[in-house]
């Protein structure tokens, strides 16, 4: 379980480097790294939860272990989602304030066309850039943020005990 948490954050803290001109194997690779390590979590954790059930309590187990997990993935999405699109517009808002006629940069022969201040389209396109990267940076926190939370989640590992199958609940002893 140790590596798969170890796995887990590596592959939520390589979208941490990410650009918005990268390829796609980046992305691949980091996916699956997050899948090999939430497998190597789950699994053990499965077996540890279920290794020290009486077999009459399994059914009632499995429904349980089911419920709580698919309410904690639903409330670690609730919390990813809501810290992105607060981070998003936090980026924006901080971006925002670079955009003035008096930022030298904006008045470049070259960035004017496209970023004309002067203009509706100008103002868009300029807004649709600062968006773009409002909402990289964000990803960037949020994906930092899991890094740390599985992090974090590593002391937890203490309160799982080692399963013994011949004290006559898993293994052997439950098939017979």
């Amino acid at each position: 379980v140790l590596v798969g948490f170890a796995i887990g954050a590596y592959g939520f803290w390589l979208p941490t480097g990410w650009t918005l001109e990268m390829g796609w194997w980046p992305i691949a690779w980091a996916g699956i790294a997050q899948g090999v390590g939430m497998g190597l979590i789950f699994v053990p954790l499965s077996l540890s939860s279920f290794g020290t059930l009486a077999p009459q309590l399994r059914n009632e187990g499995t429904a349980s272990y089911s419920l709580v997990r698919n309410i904690g993935g639903s409330i670690g999405i609730s919390i990813s989602e809501a810290y992105l699109a607060n981070s998003i517009q936090a980026n924006h808002q901080t971006l925002a304030t670079h955009v003035s006629p008096f930022n030298s940069a904006l008045r470049m022969p070259d960035i004017a066309a496209i970023w004309n201040l002067h203009t509706t389209s100008g103002l868009g396109a300029l807004n649709a850039e600062v968006t773009r990267q409002a909402t990289m940076i964000a990803y960037l926190d949020a994906f930092m943020m899991m890094t740390v939370l599985t992090i974090c989640a590593v002391p937890l590992l203490m309160l799982l005990r080692r399963i013994d199958p011949r004290k006559g609940r898993g293994g052997p002893a439950a098939a017979e």
